[in-house]
Formats: structure tokens, sequence, C-alpha cells
């Protein structure tokens, strides 16, 4: 698996030797609610939105709904505001329709919270109708 930063490159290969996903990786710190072992995830992004949380604050996350994924892996991930900020190719239109490899851990409100997240280049997803 290859994975493009901004300052490096990284390359590791899928348990049968090949490449498997090429894209931006974004990482960040859990923050310290984070609770439990990470989970290694792999699936495609079904859609994408941006949502303040708590309601009526300036913190703004991003939430996946996300498919492909084993049955005992989570169906819904946030990424926080501090990953956010730290890559602004990070927009749901972009990454909607993609693959994606992600790390995340379970908070203590029992969200899914990514710590570290990679997207493939192309579209795994046909775009919905109406949209060009």
């Amino acid at each position: 698996m290859t994975f493009c930063t901004m300052n490096r490159r990284r390359r590791a290969t899928s348990a049968k030797g090949a490449p498997s996903i090429v894209g931006i990786v974004a990482s960040g710190w859990l923050k310290p609610s984070v609770r439990g072992p990470a989970m290694r995830i792999r699936g495609i992004v079904r859609i994408a939105s941006l949502e303040e949380n708590p309601p009526s604050s300036d913190r703004i996350e991003m939430s996946l709904r996300v498919q492909g994924v084993r049955p005992d892996q989570p169906r819904v991930l946030v990424i926080p505001y501090e990953i956010l900020l730290q890559d602004e190719s990070l927009d749901p239109d972009l990454v909607q329709g993609k693959g994606f490899e992600a790390e995340v851990a379970m908070d203590e409100s029992g969200r899914w919270v990514v710590s570290e997240i990679a997207f493939a280049l192309g579209r795994v997803l046909r775009k919905p109708e109406g949209e060009e």
C-alpha cells in the first residue's frame, strides 16, 4: 500500500504483497477522552458531511458514513476538528465515493473517532444522479 503525505512517502503492502490504495494521509492526535484500543479499517465513503459538535459551537467535525467494512466494524466515523485544520484537502465533496483506510478508536460518548485516515485518489462509487 502506498500513502502520500505532504512531507514524506510511506510504502506498505497488503497481506498479498500488492499495493492496494494510494492517497492522502491525514493524521492527528486522539483526544484524551478516547478509550479502548485503536482499530484499523478499510472501506468506501458513502456520505460525508460537516457537522458542529457540540451544536451551536465553532467546532466542526466531518462525519463519514461508510460501507464495505466488516460486520463488527463501525459504519459512522468522525474526523475531529484538529485533523480538519491540518489538511485543507479534507472536503466532504472530494472524499465522498472514495476508498479509505483509517485508524479509529471509540471515545467516551461511543463515537468512532479517526486518528489517521488515507483516501484513494480515484473515486470507487459512481457519482449520484444529477451530479457531474
